[in-house]
């Protein structure tokens, strides 16, 4: 035990810092991208399917094909989500990213949480967006996504960072209900 208590582990946030999680924290889950960065179309929301890690999911429910993370356990959950958006020449308008409660590429969600960055005519080269909330999961349906808009002044196709440190989706239970 890494804390001295019954059931409790260590383990590796996304950001790289340490956490404990016990017997109330269960489940959790970690995945992220790593060595693939993936281009998407300018302007348009973009489902993150691409995680091809996923180094700990206490309850498997995080599917790689589809990018959704849907816990076994009803209660309060914390997310957290981060992704570098980019363009090479220095063109992009705007980045977001957002966590979607159920629903499809953005349509019929029940909850969202949005974080934006607009760089006002200063085309920049990226950005780095992080979101985090709280969600009510119902432990049977209810399921956690990420998605992307990249805005760029060209037209062209911005990209995802995959390298590990930069595009992960985490969660864990805060309370079971």
């Amino acid at each position: 035990s890494a804390t001295g208590t019954k059931n409790s582990t260590t383990f590796l946030r996304g950001d790289n810092t340490f956490a404990t999680a016990g017997e109330s924290n269960t489940p959790y889950f970690n995945a992220k991208m790593t060595g693939v960065n993936y281009n998407f179309s300018d302007g348009a929301l973009f489902t993150i399917n691409q995680y091809n890690s996923v180094p700990i999911d206490t309850c498997s429910g995080f599917t790689t094909s589809t990018g959704r993370y849907l816990p076994d356990v009803a209660g309060y959950y914390y997310f957290e989500f981060q992704t570098h958006i980019f363009k090479s020449a220095s063109d992009m308008k705007m980045v977001y990213g957002q966590l979607f409660k159920n629903g499809s590429g953005g349509s019929s969600y029940s909850e969202r949480r949005i974080q934006q960055i607009t760089f006002n005519n200063n085309y920049g080269s990226g950005a780095s967006v992080n979101v985090s909330g709280i969600f009510y999961m119902n432990g049977s349906s209810d399921y956690i996504y990420s998605a992307v808009v990249g805005d760029t002044n060209s037209g062209g196709s911005p990209g995802i960072s995959g390298e590990s440190n930069y595009t992960w989706i985490s969660g864990f239970l805060i309370a079971a209900t």
